[in-house]
């Protein structure tokens, strides 16, 4: 991606799959070793609700613990902390690559401190955009901004009122894989603006537990995300991003 003076990130997520799990007990330990990084600590709890068909012991609720939600003082910076997952995200305003990575590293080695699996089973980066287009009440041509659109027979004379659709293909990278998403944002969130998602996700296996691979394919994702970026928008988008 270019450099954007108004980046429209609106969620950049890493995500970390590791091979084995970690108890509770563990993943407690690492909230508190990140809570300088990341003050804001919320556990993630499962109720589960099992009814004795018999009738003898009536209904069972099981509460049950399945990670963390991290975030820091501004909320924009979070660390979910999974049984078998570590996935670092940054929140609008978007800073950069460098800032995003660094987390990543510091909450992976948390992990490992703990005494989690180095073996990464699964990488997966996702880039979250909005693409805000002014609107004065004229009918937008979404062809014009994005090169990903919904295309259908014209049986209506009345506009297109929103979309969802979803591209899954391998990447020109043998073992990353990308899933492309765009739909429509109803209502949009800016006043005098039409809102456009496009969704950017890529993902591999087998990593091991290498930081400096971790980290050579970490750069790989970023060229991928990117050129998958480029060639899903338009000159017209990239104006509004103030490029």
């Amino acid at each position: 991606m270019s450099t954007y003076g108004r980046p429209p990130v609106q969620e950049a997520v890493i995500d970390l799959r590791l091979q084995g799990t970690l108890n509770a007990t563990s993943l407690e330990k690492i909230t508190k070793r990140c809570i300088a990084r990341y003050p804001h600590q919320q556990a993630l709890n499962t109720v589960e609700v099992a009814l004795d068909a018999s009738g003898s012991e009536g209904m069972r609720v099981v509460h049950s613990r399945d990670g963390w939600r991290l975030s820091s003082d501004d909320e924009a910076d979070v660390f979910m902390l999974q049984p078998s997952a570590v996935v670092t995200a940054r929140l609008a305003p978007y800073q950069n690559w460098d800032r995003l990575t660094e987390n990543l590293f510091l909450n992976y080695r948390a992990w490992k401190q703990a005494g989690g699996s180095k073996i990464v089973a699964r990488l997966g980066v996702r880039f979250i955009n909005r693409i805000d287009i002014p609107f004065d009440g004229e009918r937008i041509e979404l062809r014009d901004f994005m090169n990903i659109y919904p295309h259908g027979s014209d049986y209506s004379p009345h506009p297109m009122t929103g979309y969802s659709l979803e591209v899954r293909r391998p990447t020109r990278n043998a073992p990353w894989h990308s899933t492309l998403r765009s739909a429509d944002v109803t209502p949009s969130p800016l006043l005098g603006h039409r809102s456009f998602l496009l969704d950017i996700d890529i993902f591999r296996e087998n990593l091991g537990a290498d930081e400096t691979a971790l980290s050579d394919q970490l750069a790989v994702a970023r060229d991928l995300k990117n050129e998958i970026f480029e060639a899903s928008v338009t000159d017209q988008s990239r104006a509004l991003f103030g490029l």
